[in-house]
C-alpha cells in the first residue's frame, strides 16, 4: 500500500490559488494535438493565468456574478517529502521506493505552479488540513515547518441560492437559502494522483467547512453518464439524486445531460 496520503485545507494563500489555477487548466480544458510542447505549455500557463485571476477575484468577493456568493477554495495537497534525486533503495525499501516514484511521477505532471516550497508555521497560520498534518516533528520535520508539497486536486464551495446562470437549483432549504445553501464547482484532481483519496478528502473538508458556516444543503452538479463520479458521490459519500436534466433540454444547449445531487448536512 502507498504511503501517500492527501490533506484537504482551504487555499489561503497567492501560491496556494496558483496551484488551484493550474489543476483546472489542465483539467478543464482540451489543448490541440501535434503542437510542440513549448506552445502546449504556453497555452497551459495562459489559461492558468486566466483561472488564477477568477478564483482570486471569487474568493475575494470583486467578481459581480458571484456577489450573492461566499466562495472558498479548497486544495488537497500531498508532503513531497523525497528529494528528487533520492534513489528509490536509498528512502527505505519498497514502500519508500513506491512512494518516491509515485512522487516522482506527480511532480512531472505538474507545473511549478502547483509544487509549493516549504514554510514556516507563521508563514501559514500554523494550520494543518484534513487528512493529514501539515508540520509535525515526530516524523522528521522540524517543528513549526512545513514540507514541500504537491497541488493534486481543487475544488470551491459556494455558499448561496444559486450559481451564476445555472438552470439547475436545488430546492433545499427554502427558508434562507443564501445561507443555507451551498454548492460545489471546480471540482478537480491531478491525472496523476487519481484513486489516492484526493476527491474525498477535499469533499469531507468542504462538507465540514459548510456545516460550521450554518449550511443545511450541500448540491453538486456531475455529467449523468460519469459514473466514478456519481459512484463517488451517491456510493460514497453519501449524495441523492434530486434533479435530472431532460436530454432534450442538454441538447438545447449543446452539453451532455447532467444531475443535480443534494446532501443535507445540518439537520
Amino acid at each position: 500500500m502507498l504511503s501517500v496520503h492527501p490533506s484537504a485545507e482551504e487555499a489561503g494563500s497567492a501560491a496556494e490559488l496558483r496551484g488551484a489555477a493550474y489543476l483546472r487548466a489542465i483539467s478543464f480544458y482540451s489543448y490541440p494535438e501535434g503542437r510542440s510542447e513549448f506552445a502546449a505549455r504556453s497555452h497551459r500557463r495562459m489559461k492558468a493565468d486566466a483561472e488564477w485571476e477568477a478564483v482570486t477575484a471569487k474568493v475575494q468577493g470583486r467578481d459581480e456574478a458571484y456577489k450573492e456568493l461566499d466562495v472558498t477554495c479548497f486544495i488537497a495537497t500531498v508532503e513531497d517529502d523525497v528529494d528528487p534525486g533520492d534513489a528509490a533503495a536509498g528512502v527505505g525499501g519498497a514502500v519508500a521506493g513506491s512512494r518516491s516514484e509515485l512522487l516522482a511521477e506527480l511532480r512531472s505532471s505538474l507545473d511549478a505552479s502547483a509544487q509549493l516550497p516549504a514554510e514556516t508555521a507563521a508563514a501559514t497560520g500554523g494550520s494543518g488540513g484534513v487528512g493529514g498534518a501539515g508540520c509535525s516533528g515526530a516524523d522528521g520535520a522540524q517543528p513549526g515547518r512545513r514540507r514541500r508539497r504537491l497541488v493534486v486536486g481543487s475544488l470551491d464551495l459556494n455558499v448561496g441560492a444559486a450559481l451564476p446562470s445555472e438552470e439547475l437549483i436545488g430546492r433545499l432549504p427554502q427558508a434562507d437559502p443564501r445561507t443555507r445553501r451551498a454548492y460545489l464547482s471546480n471540482v478537480c484532481v491531478a491525472p496523476a494522483a487519481r484513486r489516492l483519496g484526493v476527491a474525498r478528502a477535499l469533499l469531507r473538508a468542504a462538507e465540514a467547512a459548510a456545516a460550521g458556516k450554518g449550511v443545511e444543503q450541500l448540491y453538486v452538479h456531475v455529467v449523468a453518464d460519469n459514473a466514478p463520479a456519481v459512484g463517488l458521490y451517491c456510493g460514497s459519500m453519501g449524495f441523492q439524486v434530486e434533479q435530472t436534466e431532460s436530454e432534450g433540454f442538454a441538447r438545447s444547449l449543446q452539453r451532455p445531460r447532467r444531475l443535480l445531487l443534494a446532501k443535507q448536512l445540518v439537520r
